[in-house]
């Protein structure tokens, strides 16, 4: 079954999306290219709305390759501490194919 998430993420300001976005780009280039049997994509998207808001999207082949190999890869990982001090508001939902 597909696994779906979006993930919308609301900066208090310019500069931290941007640290954001440059730490996400890294590790989106690590995961289209040693991922790429369980990815299907991990994107990410500006708001027309709010400058200071985005969207990533990532879609995997399931949910248990999400949780188990994504999650606990050391990219990841490191990722998530890179952005740990970020002031950000963060909302995510799911979905799965059927």
């Amino acid at each position: 079954m597909v696994f779906i998430l979006l993930v919308y993420i609301q900066f208090n300001n310019k500069l931290d999306m941007e640290y954001f976005i440059k730490e996400f780009h890294k590790l989106q280039e690590y995961c289209l290219q040693y991922e790429k049997n369980i990815l299907y994509n991990f994107e990410h998207y500006l708001s027309e709305k709010d400058e200071n808001k985005i969207l990533i999207f990532e879609k995997y082949n399931n949910k248990q390759n999400y949780s188990e190999i994504h999650r606990n890869s050391q990219e990841f990982k490191s990722f998530k501490q890179k952005i740990k001090n970020i002031n950000m508001k963060i909302e995510g939902e799911s979905f799965l194919s059927f």
